[in-house]
């Protein structure tokens, strides 16, 4: 019986280039017929497999961040189930690591059945049998950053260490490549999944060299996708932390990254497919502005939950979540308004959900005066502002919280009507849209 099989292919840039060599292994033949022997252990499987030094692989990356290579201890953990029968093994590195020359991986599989009692087939796989495949660095720990099963199946497992504006060894350790081939076919393909974050964090908000903090990774509504301890330097003058996070290649939408207790500083809001590349992302961590040191240049910025005032409702949003819009300063304070109405209520529930809102450090809620809605209109472009926010256009009729000084204050109150800028009395017991402002 013989067996040949010959793989290879190439991919661009961090994709691995596998070249099957012919392998073959002859059984011993009699001149008299003789049934097929069944072995009492897995047959194994010669193989070889040659990576072209000139393919972009991966292990020790190039200063182009794309550019990658083996290095020598890699190996090859190959694993395939077809129907009945199992193929699992490993293949290990034995020549040309680095840039010398073309790398050979080479071991063998051994193929055996899935169940006990299965017979086994007089040939070794069909031409159909899947194999995967995925490669682990020689820099990586077994029950750190990946474990195998007994079948030779491996799960790589990323890491909560950072390495400082190191690239090369990020890459080294963490790519994850997997690959599918059919026994026999001419190909054997293993694409880099792992994309790696390149960060750079400027702080302007009084962090000193030397500080230790806590990088957080997170998607959509808050999942962990990777995190690491990071301890801040100086370079050029200025206070900065780099490092770089491995993360499986996925879909990243809304994320962020969050340093110790500092606000979050966002990665991306919009869909981004990431795979086998190296993004470089750089922030600069602001120094915290409060109410408190509001100016007038601060008109259409957005005030957070936590009292914070941001730049856009996105970055207001990314470290806590925004409330309202700086509408209006003055010499002593000022107002905010919600970026959207409270609904159309009566009068008193009006009050009752501006006050209810949860509170602001260094504001608060109400429902505004007639002083207030003419304060807040004298700003100009205040519909631009809002729409730039994210908020929504104001409607026709608002409450306010002024009620007439005769009788009438107990069945009436001013409301604001926007197709003319004018106030009205209307009943309290009518309807009117809600907007809250936040007095400081």
């Amino acid at each position: 019986m013989k067996t040949k099989s010959i793989f290879g292919a190439v991919l661009p840039m961090m994709t691995a280039a596998l070249v099957m060599t012919a392998c073959s292994s002859d059984d011993s033949t009699n001149e008299t017929p003789q049934p097929v022997p069944q072995p009492t252990s897995a047959m194994t499987i010669p193989y070889t497999v040659t990576v072209n030094s000139g393919d972009a692989t991966r292990a020790t990356v190039e200063s182009d961040n794309k550019t990658l290579l083996f290095a020598t201890g890699d190996k090859l953990y190959v694993h395939g189930e077809e129907s009945s029968y199992n193929l699992r093994g490993i293949l290990s590195i034995q020549t040309g690591a680095g840039t010398t020359g073309p790398a050979t991986f080479s071991g063998s599989l051994e193929y055996l059945p899935l169940d006990e009692g299965t017979p086994w087939p007089e040939t070794p796989p069909s031409a159909t049998f899947p194999l995967t495949a995925i490669l682990v660095s020689a820099q990586m720990t077994e029950g750190v950053e990946f474990t195998k099963s007994g079948n030779g199946a491996v799960e790589l497992s990323y890491p909560t260490t950072a390495y400082s504006s190191d690239v090369a060894t990020a890459v080294q350790k963490y790519s994850e490549l997997t690959g599918n081939s059919d026994y026999g076919t001419q190909s054997f393909t293993l694409e880099q999944t792992t994309a790696f974050l390149n960060f750079v964090i400027t702080f302007e908000d009084g962090t000193t060299s030397g500080t230790t903090l806590n990088a957080v990774v997170t998607r959509g509504t808050g999942l962990v996708q990777c995190s690491a301890n990071v301890k801040t330097e100086t370079v050029g003058g200025k206070v900065v932390a780099r490092f770089v996070l491995p993360v499986p290649g996925f879909d990243i939408k809304d994320a962020t990254v969050k340093m110790g207790d500092k606000d979050a500083l966002i990665i991306t809001s919009s869909s981004l497919t990431l795979g086998g590349r190296v993004y470089n992302i750089s922030r600069t961590q602001k120094a915290v502005r409060t109410l408190a040191s509001v100016t007038a240049s601060d008109i259409g910025k957005i005030v957070g939950a936590n009292g914070h005032i941001y730049d856009t409702a996105a970055e207001a949003n990314a470290a806590s979540k925004a409330v309202a819009m700086i509408a209006y300063v003055d010499g002593t304070g000022g107002l905010a308004i919600t970026l959207n109405d409270l609904g159309s209520e009566r009068y008193d529930e009006a009050g009752t959900s501006c006050t209810s809102l949860t509170a602001v450090s260094g504001g608060s809620w109400r429902l505004p005066s007639k002083d207030d809605w003419q304060s807040i209109l004298s700003t100009d472009g205040l519909g631009t502002m809002l729409a730039a926010a994210g908020g929504t256009a104001l409607g026709t009729y608002y409450w306010t919280s002024t009620v007439p000084e005769d009788e009438t204050s107990i069945t009436h109150a001013y409301r604001l009507n926007l197709s003319g800028t004018f106030f009205e009395l209307d009943t309290k017991e009518g309807y009117n849209g809600v907007r809250a402002v936040l007095a400081f």
